[in-house]
């Protein structure tokens, strides 16, 4: 089994063709809310993902396991209405700082 504890929100800073090569693992909206997992990616390999507490997935973030290799998140969770929280990014940061996650709400002015 591969240890995955890295996570690169939406890929960022990856160059486009490491992505492409990455291998997938597509996730429904219940476990991308989880930080701990024991699942197969596309290509068959077990993996044991083991995100700090709170790690939220979104389709497009990239997981880096302990040999190097990348793993590409699929899931639905930034198209299920009321799924979606203010900004991905923020997410990421504020669950590094240990401050607390505000949820979006959908409503007047909401550019969703």
């Amino acid at each position: 089994m591969i240890t995955v504890n890295k996570l690169i929100p939406r890929g960022q800073g990856l160059a486009p063709a490491l992505v492409k090569r990455a291998s997938s693992l597509s996730l429904d909206a219940q476990q991308c809310r989880q930080s701990r997992l024991q699942l197969s990616d596309q290509q068959g390999r077990a993996l044991d993902i083991a995100l700090p507490e709170g790690s939220l997935l979104r389709d497009g973030d990239v997981l880096v396991a302990e040999d190097g290799s990348l793993i590409l998140v699929q899931s639905p969770l930034h198209h299920e209405p009321g799924a979606c929280s203010a900004s991905h990014a923020h997410d990421h940061h504020d669950h590094a700082h240990g401050h607390a996650q505000v949820p979006h709400v959908h409503g007047p002015g909401c550019k969703h």
